[in-house]
Order: C-alpha cells, then structure tokens, then sequence
C-alpha cells in the first residue's frame, strides 16, 4: 500500500501524522517552511508510544529539551533508539536546516498509526 501525505507549514513544536489502519504503509512525505525568516532544526519523526521518551510529566525528557533547545537531535534519538528517524534540510550552517521556502521529501515505511514529528524552530 503506498499513500501520499503533504505536511505543510512549520514544524514548531509537535505534530502528529494519523494514518487510517495499523497495516505497513508507505507514506511519501513533504515538509515546507513557510515561515518568513526561521529555518527549521533536524527533525526527529518517532511513533507516539515512545512519547515517555519525549514527555515527562507536565514537561519533556532532558534529551527532548536538548532537541527543542539546540536543535541537535543526537541525545533524542538515542535515547529512543531504532525507531527514530530524522530528516535534515540543507540550509544554513551546518546545513541541516530547513530555510524558508524549501522542502524536503522522504519515504517513510511504517505500521504505526500515529507519529510524531518534533523540531526546533530557529531564528
């Protein structure tokens, strides 16, 4: 099964990405900045049941604040493993950054019903 999926818009802070049945699916997924000015960090893609990896309490995870903070994925994605993914731009120093006006597109295989796209916005 393959489905097309258009994310548009910024990433700020989190999003998710529902898809209508547990089966393996093949999503081709784009994500646009249409910010006026800020470019967006790395983006760290990862099923929702690994939210107790993002998420503590009323706040987020130190590797998750580090994300959000920093825009460098490394601690995030080690800390949730395998399952993470991350898609860079390649914009702005160090170019991994997602500039405005651009795009970028990747094939995600998964069986999961929902994701969760995090980012950090910079200036």
């Amino acid at each position: 099964m393959k489905k097309t999926l258009l994310t548009a818009g910024a990433i700020s802070a989190f999003t998710l990405l529902s898809a209508s049945a547990s089966l393996a699916a093949s999503y081709k997924i784009t994500i646009t900045n249409h910010m006026d000015s800020e470019l967006i960090a790395p983006i760290v893609i990862v099923a929702t049941a690994h939210d107790k990896d993002i998420f503590r309490g009323n706040y987020v995870t130190r590797e998750a604040e580090e994300q959000i903070l920093t825009g460098d994925p490394a601690k995030l994605v080690a800390r949730i493993g395998s399952d993470a993914s991350v898609v860079h731009g390649e914009d702005g120093p160090p170019g991994v950054l997602l500039a405005p006006g651009k795009s970028v597109t990747f094939q995600l295989d998964t069986k999961v019903q929902m994701l969760r796209f995090l980012a950090m916005v910079a200036p």
